[in-house]
């Protein structure tokens, strides 16, 4: 009855979705892959068909057919760079590193612009031990990051991560804690905390600029939540000493803060290590 629906509606794709989800749940997988073949030509744009019919063909053992089945991606999807970052990203979710990154290349070749190809490239450097190609992505993630808060603190932490396995991240940490504290003197020697620099001095009557202008002051801002980054990694990897590494982040924070009061990042941060702080006092 069923294989006569299919036959009947051969070119309804909502019935062949329903008749794989059956056969799936039935445990037939003969049945339900010959479904998801049937969609990937009805529909031979959308990639998730030919996704879900090589994950299927891998799960079965059949390795090279759902090789064959992932590359017929390169051929149906309109969109190229997207379609080399999906055949990427199933292929580094079966840790196929080798060809995962070919394809994250090719995708980031042909939109340096996405930020999701690009740290999919990270990833798969990351992966294969390729570590300064690794920090050069990452750190594209970051530039291209923008807002997203979440993501920058990622691609920091993959960053000190990367420094720390390529024996750069003391001589890292040192570099960025120096221009920290140098630019807190700066800045409290001048007395204009304000990013905006459009404070009133009432005595004199004018406008005070901030002595760091604006890239040195978004430079000077990401360096103090880099230092913060690299002491908690070294807390988390010496107990001995992990208290300290945690003060030490705190202090970097708050010279963060103390350059641009309203950087919701750190703030968030900080009030973080200070909640850890007292549960552990607790």
């Amino acid at each position: 009855l069923l294989a006569r629906t299919g036959r009947r509606f051969a070119r309804d794709p909502r019935i062949h979705r329903a008749l794989h989800q059956l056969y799936t749940r039935w445990d037939e997988p003969e049945l339900a892959l010959g479904e998801l073949t049937t969609l990937s030509r009805i529909e031979p744009q959308e990639t998730a068909h030919l996704a879900m019919l090589g994950e299927q063909l891998m799960a079965q053992g059949r390795r090279e057919q759902a090789r064959a089945a992932w590359r017929r991606i390169l051929h149906t999807s309109v969109d190229r760079a997207r379609a080399h970052a999906t055949l990427g990203g199933l292929y580094l979710d079966h840790d196929l590193e080798l060809e995962a990154l070919a394809e994250y290349r090719e995708a980031v070749r042909l939109r340096g612009d996405e930020i999701v190809y690009a740290q999919g490239l990270a990833e798969v450097l990351e992966r294969l031990n390729l570590n300064q190609e690794a920090i050069a992505q990452w750190q594209r993630v970051l530039a291209l990051a923008g807002d997203d808060r979440n993501l920058r603190r990622q691609a920091r932490r993959r960053l000190v991560g990367l420094w720390a396995r390529s024996g750069q991240l003391q001589q890292k940490l040192a570099e960025l804690e120096a221009r920290t504290i140098r630019d807190a003197r700066v800045n409290r020697d001048a007395q204009v905390p304000e990013r905006d620099r459009s404070v009133e001095d009432p005595a004199a009557g004018r406008k005070l600029i901030h002595p760091l202008q604006d890239g040195e002051l978004e430079a000077a801002l990401e360096a103090g939540r880099f230092v913060a980054e690299a002491y908690l990694y070294l807390a988390g990897r010496r107990l001995r000493s992990s208290a300290d590494y945690r003060r030490r982040a705190e202090s970097a924070l708050e010279r963060v803060i103390a350059l641009d009061p309203t950087d919701v990042e750190s703030l968030l941060g900080l009030e973080r290590l200070r909640a850890a702080r007292g549960d552990e006092r607790g």
